[in-house]
């Protein structure tokens, strides 16, 4: 995640779906860095940019600006907290393998074979409607 304070923000601009954020450079010589947020809704790329240039500071054209490269600071953590789709998989890997110990308690050598082949068939089902499925 990154994190890009006010002060680092010369100017915020972009198309309809993009948002440039262009940072502030203390040396003219050296052209601003610039994120790009991109495929963003219409409606909160507008409403982002305006928020951010209300906030932004006041600059006159002879003001020192400070490197905004330097106040950027980044971290891999993400948000902090496993995505809905890790935590599916992982309910679908201990509820199978649940079922697998079960049925070769159960049933015996055959089923605990025959368990994961049959629920190898379902998931991969599953994916192919899920997949095929989003264009109709």
């Amino acid at each position: 995640m990154v994190h890009i304070p006010l002060e680092a923000v010369e100017d915020v601009s972009g198309t309809k779906r993009d948002v440039d954020i262009v940072l502030a450079t203390a040396r003219s010589d050296r052209p601003a860095a610039v994120y790009t947020v991109e495929s963003a809704g219409a409606a909160a790329v507008a409403a982002f940019r305006a928020a951010v240039r209300a906030r932004l500071p006041e600059r006159g054209p002879h003001d020192p600006r400070p490197e905004g490269e330097v106040l950027v600071t980044t971290d891999g953590t993400g948000n902090g907290r496993p995505s809905r789709t890790r935590l599916a998989i992982y309910a679908a890997l201990t509820l199978f393998l649940a079922i697998d110990v079960t049925a070769g308690i159960l049933g015996g050598v055959g089923y605990l074979v025959l368990m994961p082949c049959v629920q190898l068939l379902l998931v991969t089902g599953s994916l192919i409607v899920g997949l095929l499925g989003r264009g109709l």
